[in-house]
C-alpha cells in the first residue's frame, strides 16, 4: 500500500506540475479510448485545466486517473484517495472532482464505493 501511495504522489506531482506548465484546455485529439476521451472532458468541465491537447500532459492526466483506481482496487476508500491528492498538492474540491470523474469513466466498478 506504501508503495501505491508513493506512485500515486510522484504520478499526481507529475500531472499537476506539467498541466500547469502547459496551460489551459484547448481540444482533445489523439488515440486514447472514449473512457478516457470521456474522463479528460469531464475533468474540464469541473473546472480542472487540463491542456489535453498537448499528448503529454493528456496522457499524465489519465495516468492520474488510472493510479486514482489502482489506489481504490488495492483497498483504498475513496475519501482516503481524496486526502491523500490533497496532502500531494491538490485542492480538495479539485482532488475530489479527479476521484468522482476517475470512478465514474476509467473505474465504474469502485463508482459506488
Amino acid at each position: 500500500m506504501r508503495e501505491i501511495h508513493r506512485r500515486l504522489a510522484v504520478v499526481a506531482a507529475t500531472a499537476t506540475s506539467t498541466m500547469l506548465a502547459a496551460g489551459v484546455f484547448a481540444g482533445v485529439a489523439s488515440a486514447r479510448t472514449p473512457a478516457e476521451d470521456s474522463f479528460l472532458q469531464d475533468l474540464v468541465s469541473l473546472g480542472e485545466k487540463p491542456n489535453v491537447a498537448a499528448p503529454r500532459v493528456a496522457d499524465s492526466t489519465i495516468n492520474l486517473g488510472y493510479a486514482i483506481c489502482q489506489e481504490l482496487g488495492e483497498g483504498s476508500s475513496p475519501a482516503d484517495v481524496v486526502l491523500h491528492l490533497h496532502r500531494n498538492g491538490k485542492p480538495m474540491d479539485s482532488a475530489a472532482n479527479w476521484v468522482v470523474v476517475a470512478q465514474s469513466d476509467l473505474c465504474p466498478q469502485y463508482k459506488d464505493w
